[in-house]
């Protein structure tokens, strides 16, 4: 497992466009929430997609995350800047067979 560092600073645009975006799906969720009340499906499965897009993951929540899988010895490592660069590295150099990411935005 490997996770996130510390953001790149060539990258700041982007990760405030990202952390814009996530706030817009947050208040669209909620006002989407508010407005179709329990029992819309179909407002409440749009809501909790927004809500998924809104999600903002914290560092004490990659340490728990990093806690787990030590626990069971899962290995695992923090990269030194983004994840993606250091899973293609490892992949590259045989240190691993495959790597799955997801970016969300």
């Amino acid at each position: 497992m490997v996770f996130d560092g510390c953001p790149l600073p060539a990258k700041e645009l982007t990760n405030d466009a990202r952390r814009d975006l996530k706030a817009a799906s947050l208040a669209r969720g909620l006002e989407l929430h508010d407005a179709g009340g329990a029992g819309d499906r179909e407002m409440d499965a749009e809501a909790a997609k927004l809500f998924v897009a809104a999600v903002h993951v914290t560092v004490e929540m990659i340490k728990l995350a990093f806690d787990a899988c030590k626990a069971r010895r899962v290995e695992s490592l923090v990269a030194p800047n983004e994840a993606d660069a250091q899973m293609t590295y490892m992949v590259n150099s045989g240190n691993c067979a495959a790597a799955i990411t997801e970016v969300t935005i």
